[in-house]
């Protein structure tokens, strides 16, 4: 009998944020893999980087990151994963 099929992602996943609407913190998953360098970086609505979560090699797999946005106003945000030559990005919405 064939053993059944994987269900590890084979491409980069980025996952919507949990929760969202979020205040002050929301956590950020993200699957990579193989490993490599990877950013994640969160953006205002003039696309102005205000947090860098991630910037360095990882290991191949599912990772996860806090934003703590307790210094920032409410507003529309996008965080953004780059890995190799893919970027992938998602919106979150801020409310205090």
């Amino acid at each position: 009998m064939p053993a059944p099929p994987t269900l590890v992602p084979q491409a980069v996943k980025l996952y919507d944020n949990y929760p969202n609407p979020f205040n002050p913190r929301t956590s950020i998953r993200f699957f990579v893999p193989e490993a490599s360098q990877a950013s994640v970086r969160v953006y205002d609505a003039l696309g102005r980087t205000v947090a860098t979560l991630v910037d360095g090699c990882l290991q191949a797999g599912e990772h996860s990151v806090l934003f703590d946005a307790n210094n920032l106003p409410s507003g529309v945000y996008l965080y953004v994963l780059n890995f190799g030559n893919q970027r992938l990005a998602r919106k979150m919405v801020l409310l205090k």
